[in-house]
């Protein structure tokens, strides 16, 4: 017997009340809104307990079409479901690995909860009338409800039962018709550079963002291209979506200020404006959403920062993020978006540049700034990130502000080679 299928209702198998869990199946190749209307229609309509959302490990119906790994298509639904008390993700079926049947999902969720729950398995009319293919209807039949959701063009009901031998099964059919969304429209939507939005929840939007399984291997930009009009137009209309106009114009005015000061300062002028525009990539994160991105990228980043200062934690996850996402961008430039919030020992010309730049942009107007962007082109560039970190750390003592370690580690690293 399998040990758990959910996080949050396995304490349904030892409740011993009479429940009722609804099923959803699928490749979710990815997961959309049209799965959770489906589900939460279902929920309503027929007073569920929970809704398990279910991705196989390989579909016996769509054997070398689907596009994204199992861990991928789970960690999607988990996502998806977050907000929602009602439902979770189960790993069930791809734990079993091999084709997945449902017969075998179903046999093993009935074991798991018990004769005390009732089990809905919650399909489409498209799929229910194709139940007499799938394999051991006989046994299927006997190990749930199936909840029957309308869907245009295919009608299901007292005939079509009848004509396709369904009789043993038992149905109830829904009311509700499900949203007219299918995975196949989305990839083909992510595969032609088409924006997922209002398609899938915006944390599944974030997820596939990360390492697209979609995005054919001919448009991956090598590093020639990330250089190149056509790319700062493409990240400047991401950016539009995730941050407000106030903080883009914060960004376009970095991208400016980083691109003078490397011709300043000899340093590669395109690094330097590529830096500038990604720097702020997760900066529309609150602190919540920015703690769950350190998790769902798997960064290594010390518990103080995560927990304490999650202000900090938007450069490094911004830095992974864009890695998987734009394999193109050269290290150098995904290094200083990296440490663009609390600096680092050693830092690079180029991490000093996108450093200063985010505090002296045009747009910045706190007391002592025009002093800094003065200072440019008659002092080195060291002695700038220096004065520049100065100020920034008397303001954080100034306000009383918690100091991670790492700052006094990157104080003490530069103070000795910039007494004035």
């Amino acid at each position: 017997m399998i040990a758990s299928v959910s996080e949050r209702f396995d304490w349904i198998a030892s409740d011993k009340r009479p429940r009722r869990v609804g099923v959803l199946g699928g490749t979710f190749d990815p997961v959309h809104v049209g799965h959770l209307a489906m589900a939460d229609a279902t929920r309503i309509e027929l007073g569920l307990d929970a809704v398990l959302f279910v991705p196989t490990a390989g579909s016996a119906f769509k054997e070398g079409a689907v596009v994204a790994s199992p861990e991928q298509r789970l960690s999607w639904c988990r996502a998806a479901v977050r907000d929602n008390a009602y439902f979770d993700a189960s790993g069930v079926d791809i734990e079993r690995g091999g084709r997945t049947r449902t017969v075998d999902t179903l046999r093993d969720l009935h074991g798991f909860f018990g004769d005390h729950v009732r089990l809905f398995f919650i399909m489409g009319s498209d799929a229910a009338r194709e139940l007499h293919r799938w394999a051991d209807s006989p046994t299927l039949s006997s190990l749930a409800s199936f909840a029957v959701v309308p869907r245009a063009g295919h009608p299901f009901g007292a005939r079509e039962i009848s004509e396709r031998g369904l009789d043993a099964f038992d149905f109830v059919l829904l009311e509700d018709a499900v949203m007219d969304v299918s995975s196949t429209m989305v990839r083909k939507r992510l595969a032609s550079g088409g924006s997922m939005r209002y398609f899938v929840p915006a944390a599944v939007a974030e997820l596939i963002g990360l390492d697209d399984p979609y995005r054919p291997v001919e448009q991956a930009h090598p590093s020639d291209e990330v250089f190149g009009p056509e790319f700062e137009l493409r990240i400047v209309s991401e950016l539009e979506r995730r941050v407000s106009p106030r903080r883009l114009r914060h960004i376009r005015g970095v991208a400016d200020m980083a691109e003078r000061l490397a011709r300043t300062y000899g340093v590669d002028p395109r690094r330097a404006r590529l830096a500038g525009l990604l720097h702020d990539w997760d900066k529309g994160l609150d602190d919540d959403g920015v703690r769950r991105r350190v998790f769902d990228l798997g960064l290594d980043i010390d518990g103080r920062m995560v927990f304490d200062m999650p202000a900090l934690l938007h450069g490094p996850t911004a830095a992974e993020a864009l890695r998987r996402a734009y394999p193109g961008v050269p290290s150098d430039v995904l290094q200083a978006v990296g440490r663009h919030t609390a600096g680092a020992c050693g830092m690079s010309d180029l991490d000093m540049v996108v450093y200063v730049a985010d505090a002296i942009e045009e747009n910045r107007s706190f007391a002592g700034v025009q002093d800094l962007r003065d200072l440019i082109g008659g002092v080195s560039l060291e002695k700038l990130f220096f004065r520049t970190y100065r100020h920034i750390l008397a303001d954080l003592i100034a306000r009383r502000k918690r100091i991670h370690p790492r700052t006094v580690e990157v104080w003490n690293s530069y103070v000795l080679d910039n007494r004035d």
